[in-house]
């Protein structure tokens, strides 16, 4: 019996599983929950090890149901484990605050200087959800909750364009009871051009950046959701998006023009109101006569892309 094969299989057919259930919007599957049950790999390895010798079909019937009864156990966790998605557009801005007693709060600012033309946010770190709603007459500010790490601001100068680097720093430990451990809440200013870069390896983001003029986001994740709302005040948006497993949903103007092209491999997608014009390259109708374009580029190895128009 090749256990190998049988255990990898088991585990492709688990995740295409996941994602076509969730396609058909049976289940919603909280993808975070494989990145905090992790170890079970070296489980899944220790077990493959012990009976590697063995080719008796005991060992290998014992190897696979443990794989069956972790994958059961994480795709258990993972459909009912939804409390922390509670956050939407509309989320109360205090609705965390029963967690304050273990919790501490910091406030991050950086002025605005009259005349910039042009900013750039860098934004990296794990085990937080990261929230940007609201608009403010400072350049950036951030009231971050938080559990672990810690966070870290440094501005600098170049021309008329300002660059904000907000980063968490030092060393962090994975809250296993909570998806998302830290809790940030970002401002930005809306007269310059933003170009915005997020990096994280596990977390949550809910940006709603109608109130900006953006000009490129960069997203990248591991195991994290992302939630991305666009608007209609720059003629052109370039977002990119790298993700491994990951849920990214992404919402558009119905006025503008905009082209999508992927590389997923075994991810899937869900592009309402969009029309397939080559290979892994889908627009909408008025892709060439809107005057603003928004073009994204998605990859990612296993994750859902949703893209929708309001």
């Amino acid at each position: 019996m090749k256990t190998e094969r049988i255990i990898w299989g088991i585990v492709l057919l688990f995740l295409g599983g996941l994602l076509l259930l969730e396609n058909f919007n049976v289940i919603n599957f909280e993808w975070s929950v494989i990145w905090r049950f992790w170890p079970a790999i070296f489980i899944l390895i220790g077990v493959n090890m012990l009976f590697a010798s063995s080719r008796s079909v005991a060992g290998g019937m014992v190897t696979v149901l443990i794989t069956i009864v972790l994958l059961g156990f994480i795709g258990y966790k993972g459909i009912n484990d939804q409390g922390e998605d509670a956050s939407s557009w509309t989320a109360d801005d205090d609705a965390s605050d029963s967690s304050a007693d273990t919790q501490k709060t910091n406030f991050f600012r950086e002025p605005f200087i009259a005349g910039t033309r042009n900013a750039t946010l860098n934004i990296e770190g794990g085990a937080t959800h990261f929230i940007l709603r609201d608009t403010s007459s400072e350049l950036f500010t951030a009231k971050v909750k938080k559990k672990v790490g810690n966070y870290s601001l440094f501005k600098f100068s170049t021309d008329s364009t300002e660059t904000v680097d907000f980063k968490m720093t030092g060393k962090t430990e994975w809250d296993m009871n909570k998806s998302a451990s830290n809790e940030v809440r970002m401002t930005l200013n809306p007269e310059p051009i933003w170009d915005i870069n997020l990096e994280t390896g596990a977390g949550k983001s809910n940006f709603d950046l109608t109130h900006y003029k953006i000009r490129k986001i960069k997203l990248e994740g591991g195991v994290a959701k992302f939630d991305i709302k666009l608007g209609s005040l720059n003629k052109s948006t370039t977002v990119d998006v790298e993700s491994g497993v990951s849920k990214i949903t992404i919402a558009v103007p119905e006025s503008a023009g905009c082209e999508i092209k992927t590389e997923s491999g075994l991810s899937s997608h869900d592009f309402a109101g969009f029309k397939k014009v080559s290979e892994n390259v889908y627009q909408t109708t008025n892709f060439t006569s809107a005057q603003q374009k928004i073009m994204i580029n998605l990859e990612g190895g296993l994750s859902k892309f949703r893209v929708e128009r309001y």
